[in-house]
């Protein structure tokens, strides 16, 4: 939902009568897709750990679950975006719908956005889907020193790799720059194998009497993140590595909501967050043709109205669509529908 929020709302509210530090806040939403790839490798760290993805029938059951959870909403919010895409020689629009078609657009700086341009985040999601059984069984059985300096080297990496390449000449323009930086797969995998690193921590240790800590971590982790999202650095190529930072409390927001949360928890348990949580997808992946769509049919209210008709549109899709669809594709390719856990398939997406 901040992503949405950034995209829809934050200019607006820059003309707006409200605090810099919110707007600050509002036109960094970006930076929640960070958060959404800790999540990612902690929830199927903890859903998988007690299968062998050794076993090449077992990798291919999760990856036909995971292809099937993304791919429906994908295909459609790509097919909602062809009429809004920049016109371009027919050559080129059927390379950058292979690309898209096949989920691989994210690996080049100039085409990571075509048509529906927040899919790139997906593109890189499945390279982490693709890898995760073999980072699972590399370090599922490693000790808990070695998993906090997987973590460490992770972190580090995961700042220097934008500030060196930030400093870098590159034979591309300011805006190309910041397209590699941000969405090419590998940069982005310090940030996924942190989630699977602390869910293995937490698994090791969930019995240890922490619920009581869990809504002051979670706490503590909101206000560090709102307090590091509102302060000044440029939203450049050259300062992408100050956004790295907000890993640390993101890591422990997650790692306090596995505990419980405090009211935070509780918050996201009730029931109309938890219907907003199974189409919080399909609110990200269609965000941008919705909008298209509605700044065609009404101009002078999309801002307005978009919103709203994204939530709608995203929770039918949910039920009518993207389940129905799931289902299907589980049972064309691995020939049973429930073969791996359902309960990830809602919680490890944007």
């Amino acid at each position: 939902m901040q992503i949405v929020a950034f995209h829809t709302g934050a200019t607006f509210l820059s003309h707006a009568r409200v605090p810099s530090r919110l707007v600050l806040v509002a036109f960094r939403g970006y930076v929640a897709v960070l958060l959404f790839y800790i999540l990612s490798g902690f929830i199927l760290s903890y859903n998988y750990l007690g299968q062998d993805l050794s076993k090449p029938r077992n990798r291919w059951k999760f990856w036909v679950a995971r292809f099937a959870r993304i791919y429906p909403a994908y295909l459609l919010a790509f097919l909602l975006s062809i009429p809004f895409a920049p016109s371009t020689p027919l050559p080129v629009t059927l390379r950058n719908a292979f690309l898209m078609l096949t989920m691989t657009q994210a690996w080049s700086p100039y085409t990571a956005h075509v048509f529906n341009f927040t899919a790139w985040s997906l593109s890189v999601e499945m390279f982490f889907y693709l890898a995760f059984p073999f980072l699972l069984m590399r370090l599922r059985n490693v000790s808990d020193r070695a998993l906090w300096v997987v973590m460490s080297a992770a972190l580090t990496i995961g700042i220097v790799i934008p500030m060196v390449l930030g400093a870098m000449t590159l034979p591309l323009t300011a805006e190309q720059k910041w397209i590699f930086i941000t969405s090419t797969p590998l940069f982005r995998l310090p940030e996924f194998i942190i989630g699977v690193s602390l869910g293995l921590l937490y698994i090791r240790h969930k019995r240890d009497d922490l619920s009581n800590r869990g809504g002051m971590l979670a706490t503590g982790a909101v206000l560090a993140s709102l307090m590091l999202m509102a302060t000044v650095w440029p939203a450049t190529a050259e300062h992408y590595s100050m956004n790295s930072l907000l890993i640390v409390p993101f890591a422990a927001l997650v790692f306090a909501l596995a505990q419980g949360g405090g009211w935070i928890g509780r918050f996201l348990t009730w029931r109309p967050i938890v219907i907003l949580g199974e189409a919080s997808y399909g609110i990200y992946i269609l965000q941008f043709p919705v909008r298209s769509w509605m700044r065609a049919a009404v101009p002078p209210y999309d801002a307005v109205l978009s919103p709203l008709v994204l939530v709608l549109v995203a929770v039918a899709s949910f039920f009518l669509f993207e389940e129905p669809a799931r289902r299907a594709i589980r049972r064309w390719l691995s020939g049973r529908a429930d073969s791996v856990p359902h309960q990830m398939a809602t919680l490890s997406e944007p």
